[in-house]
């Protein structure tokens, strides 16, 4: 009895082990067909994703100006010095602002990106011109009727008007104080005088000289009584002379006026500017050196990644 118990126990597991193993083909499909759909929840969290890479840099200005002023020394003046400061370092720079005073004279800050490379004078043209009629316009001084890039009379009068914005006077464009000028104006009024003597004299002659000595009258070579050929031709030459000099007036003012001397405008991209460093100080003297830097434009880190440090995709 025992042993045929132990044969039904060993027939039963091996029965059982051969039914784990042992699948029909309409079983073992149903085990691999997907199992009937569920609703599967999670909360949402809303953060950006990023991977932070720890870099070093430097800051830097778009823009960095070292103003080094070359102020021409003047008659009887000695060498250039720093007179006034009136930024501070790391202060800011707004458009039209005075930065210092060298030898009593304004450097000041203007907006344009074209460096400056000789001084404006009255009849100049080209681009810097242009900038210099758009910069003032921005400051509410307008160049008139002039012609884009033409220093004319509105460009002159938008000039003055800004000097006496920032409280000075601008600089003549000739040095000789008006002799040039009053020189024209004379050879004018000369000329002038000149052609109604000789219209004058014309006059006389064609009175006095209708009739002569006998009472007959009298004819000129050029056939009309009384205007001797001598007399028309002094005439005609006076016109010439005047019609010269007033050519030459009109010259003279055209070139006549306030300029703009290199020295005395920064040129900056943009505004607020700020000021970087000021290694100068008042009484320093003006040699070509670096007085202070200034820098505008919007600020650039600069770094580099190594290459393990890129991603694969990353085209820095």
């Amino acid at each position: 009895m025992i042993a045929v118990a132990l044969g039904a126990l060993v027939l039963s597991g091996v029965g059982v082990g051969a039914s784990l193993v042992i699948r029909s083909p309409a079983q073992a499909a149903a085990e691999r067909t997907a199992p009937p759909p569920d609703l599967l929840t999670a909360p949402v969290e809303r953060r950006v994703l990023k991977d932070s890479v720890i870099l070093r840099g430097t800051v830097r200005a778009g823009q960095s100006v070292d103003v080094s002023p070359s102020v021409a020394a003047g008659e009887g003046s000695g060498t250039p010095v720093v007179t006034k400061l009136l930024v501070v370092p790391r202060g800011t720079v707004a458009d039209g602002k005075v930065l210092l005073e060298v030898s009593g004279r304004p450097v000041f800050a203007l907006k344009g990106t074209l460096p400056v490379y000789r001084d404006l004078k009255p009849g100049a043209t080209g681009d810097d011109v242009a900038q210099l009629q758009r910069a003032l316009g921005e400051l509410g001084h307008g160049s008139g009727g002039d012609p884009c890039g033409t220093f004319g009379s509105g460009t002159k009068e938008a000039l003055r008007g800004f000097y006496a914005a920032i409280g000075y006077d601008p600089l003549p464009a000739h040095a000789d104080g008006g002799a040039a000028l009053k020189s024209a104006q004379d050879a004018v009024t000369s000329a002038e005088r000149a052609l109604e003597d000789a219209q004058d004299a014309q006059a006389a002659v064609s009175t006095t000289g209708a009739t002569g000595a006998t009472g007959a009258p009298n004819a000129s070579a050029t056939g009309k009584p009384g205007i001797s050929r001598a007399s028309r031709r002094a005439v005609e030459r006076a016109r010439e002379d005047l019609a010269a000099a007033r050519t030459a007036l009109t010259a003279a003012l055209a070139t006549d006026g306030p300029m703009l001397p290199a020295g005395e405008v920064v040129y900056l991209e943009g505004f607020p500017a700020r000021v970087d460093s000021i290694p100068a100080h008042v009484g320093s003297k003006v040699s070509g050196a670096a007085v202070m830097t200034v820098s505008a434009g919007a600020l650039v880190v600069r770094g580099s990644l190594q290459e393990y440090q890129k991603g694969p995709s990353s085209d820095r």
